[in-house]
């Protein structure tokens, strides 16, 4: 019966079809486990390649805003030079009213001999005029006003000018260079920032990284893309200015005064701040001569009295505007501000100079390179035709090759026709700020100052070699202490108008302001700061190999103008794929899809070995030798790139803030790149002609 039973048992056919389910199971679990493991491992490679994209856009918005920064410090380090400009116009202005104002009264002693101190030949005369009727009651009342006149100015020179030298000190020796400090101190900052910016970049931004996935270790996408993206960052900047992250600088340095070379970055760079400067102060030359030109308008800014003193009420100023303020004050380059030569054709004012065919080499005009700061205010005065008659020379109306010395002004503003070199000549008053490198061994540092000169020294030195010049005239000379020098007009030898040699004759003398060049020491320059200063020229090789740009060949647009790039590069393993560190942002665990901690399954259907699902991503997919990886890899580009609105075609620059970051393409960026370029180069056949999609971003 039992025998029967299991007889029958075996014949029968139910269950067959459970082996089958069985199966049938098993290949529907496998392929529920590896299509959750894929879209595990697809969501991490979304999560990975964002995180990526994010790191290279926040190094590249790094860069920006440090460049950014860097437009922002060279603006206001610009700015304090205007303002150490303004404050040396204004001493020029200052002491060229004291010089007006004396040659003015010097005017009237010239031609009111009785009036006030008389000497010898007047104490004599005078008394004899005045006891003429009708003729002394004139004299008598224009000696009244006279005598006003000088109480008046003595006034101003005892209570105002005269002690104005300790303010020439104080603004010349104390507030410039201040401005100049304050330079420096912007130097030192926009250098700060450009070493944290260095160390965001090389280190790929693993704050960023971290804080999006903690499982991630950066460390060794860092060693490869930190070292691309710096190398980019540093070759973004002018080696021979303030410096780069890899080549620093002194920022309390000046650049070279005496860098004058067509071929020096540091001269290009100087004078590119000094323009700049200076196309704040300084207008074009069209409109000098008459008004007619390129600039009718003549000045940049407004040259009127009244808006130069500024606090003056509105009607007073627009009154005062209509006087109009013929100096300069101006940045200039290297033995471009002498400012001694006192010969009627051979001063050296190179102020108003801006010649538009200028020599190779050249560190004058609009080339000036901020090596010294020259001020002027000029004027001259002239008592009616330079000829009298059209015969004789009107000692009262200079030329301009006559003795500045011995007129009222300088008579060599209008020395010559060419409108770009007017008042090319003229000295008198100035103010010429110096460096040490070109003062003479004998003067005292600290430039040269062209004003008055009292009979007594501004100054405790009382000699030639700091620039003390008493009033001329010697005995005699009744205004020696109001710094009016006495100096022969003419002579009269009646009967005749001429006289001939040694005849006796009465000397007629004029008075004029005793204006001088000082050398007091009140006016020192140094030259331009070191600033940030963008690198233009190309590179001959690609990073991370260094190099220096060359000087005559602009980096081109395949090399995308030395814009740098950000670069990262991430990993992520087979361990750190299982996303053990928890965080908020989008992390999944892989433990569902992988069963075992070995993320493996090995199953058999006989006695052999069976079969193993590996449930990893171990595969050597990145690299070659020591810098392969296994998991999953990404890589990604930002750059900085510079844009002004409306205006693709302006070259980058660190003067203006127009720096913005961006996700770049890789395939792109590879081409500055040594690494990826070759790797491009030797790609097989197949796929030669698409680098762009093994390469993507």
């Amino acid at each position: 019966m039992l025998i029967s039973s299991l007889r029958r048992s075996v014949q029968r056919q139910e269950g067959q079809a459970l082996v089958l389910a069985c199966l049938c199971v098993l290949a529907l679990s496998i392929a529920v486990i590896t299509t959750v493991n894929l879209g595990h491992t697809v969501h991490e490679r979304i999560r990975l390649q964002n995180n990526a994209d994010a790191a290279a856009y926040s190094m590249a918005a790094m860069e920006a805003r440090a460049f950014n920064f860097y437009a922002f410090t060279n603006r206001a380090e610009a700015s304090h030079y205007v303002s150490a400009m303004q404050w040396q116009s204004m001493l020029s202005f200052f002491f060229f009213m004291e010089a007006f104002f004396t040659d003015l009264f010097g005017i009237l002693k010239t031609f009111n001999p009785c009036g006030g101190k008389r000497n010898w030949f007047w104490t004599i005369v005078c008394p004899i005029l005045e006891a003429i009727p009708y003729v002394g009651a004139v004299i008598r009342i224009v000696n009244q006003i006279f005598n006003a006149v000088e109480q008046a100015l003595k006034a101003l020179q005892r209570g105002v000018f005269k002690p104005a030298n300790v303010v020439d000190n104080f603004i010349g020796t104390k507030v410039i260079p201040a401005h100049r400090i304050l330079n420096q101190v912007l130097s030192s900052a926009a250098e700060t920032v450009m070493y944290a910016s260095l160390s965001h970049v090389s280190q790929m931004s693993k704050d960023v990284i971290v804080d999006n996935d903690s499982n991630i270790n950066p460390t060794w996408g860092a060693a490869i893309a930190g070292v691309l993206s710096g190398c980019m960052y540093d070759r973004a900047h002018n080696r021979d200015v303030l410096g780069s992250p890899l080549s620093p600088k002194n920022p309390l340095s000046v650049l070279p005064v005496n860098d004058t070379r067509e071929d020096s970055k540091q001269n290009r760079a100087k004078r590119t701040m000094a323009q700049i400067a200076n196309a704040t102060r300084y207008g074009c030359e069209g409109g000098d001569n008459g008004g007619a030109g390129a600039c009718p308008e003549k000045f940049v800014t407004n040259r009127g009295l009244g808006s130069i003193l500024g606090f003056l009420p509105g009607g007073i100023q627009r009154f005062m505007d209509g006087f109009p303020k013929w100096g300069q004050t101006k940045l200039l380059g290297f033995s471009k501000a002498d400012g001694r030569n006192t010969a009627p054709n051979g001063a050296k004012n190179y102020i108003h100079r801006s010649a538009a065919n200028l020599p190779p080499n050249s560190n004058w005009g609009p080339l000036a390179s901020g090596d010294n700061m020259g001020s002027d205010d000029l004027y001259e005065l002239k008592l009616g035709p330079e000829k009298l008659l059209g015969l004789v020379d009107n000692p009262f109306a200079c030329k301009d090759n006559d003795n500045p010395y011995e007129c009222w002004g300088d008579p060599r503003i209008t020395d010559s026709n060419r409108g770009d070199q007017k008042f090319r000549n003229a000295l008198k008053t100035s103010i010429w700020a110096l460096n040490d490198q070109e003062q003479a061994s004998r003067i005292k540092r600290g430039g040269i100052h062209w004003r008055l000169q009292y009979d007594r020294p501004h100054t405790s030195c009382r000699n030639f070699n700091c620039g003390f010049y008493p009033p001329s005239g010697g005995f005699g000379n009744p205004v020696r202490d109001m710094g009016l020098s006495m100096v022969k007009a003419f002579k009269v030898c009646p009967p005749q108008l001429i006289c001939i040699p040694f005849q006796p004759g009465l000397t007629i003398y004029k008075y004029v302001a005793n204006v001088r060049p000082v050398q007091d020491g009140n006016h020192p320059w140094q030259g331009i700061v070191r600033f940030p200063h963008f690198e233009p020229g190309e590179y001959s090789r690609k990073c991370p190999v260094p190099g220096n740009a060359a000087l005559n060949n602009p980096a081109r647009r395949d090399q995308e103008f030395n814009q740098p790039s950000t670069w990262v590069l991430l990993n992520k393993s087979p361990d750190q794929l299982k996303n053990l560190n928890a965080d908020q942002n989008g992390v999944t665990r892989a433990g569902p899809a992988q069963l075992n901690d070995s993320a493996k399954i090995k199953f058999a259907f006989g006695a052999g070995n069976g079969t193993e699902l590996v449930l990893d991503d171990t595969r050597k997919k990145f690299g070659v030798g020591i810098f392969s990886t296994e998991g999953l890899n990404a890589i990604s580009r930002g750059q900085a790139y510079y844009h002004r609105p409306g205006n693709w075609a302006e070259q980058p620059n660190f003067f203006n803030p127009f720096w913005r970051p961006r996700l770049a393409s890789v395939y792109q960026g590879s081409r500055n790149v040594e690494l990826l370029d070759d790797i491009i180069n030797r790609l097989p056949g197949p796929v030669a002609g698409i680098p762009q999609k093994i390469i993507t971003h």
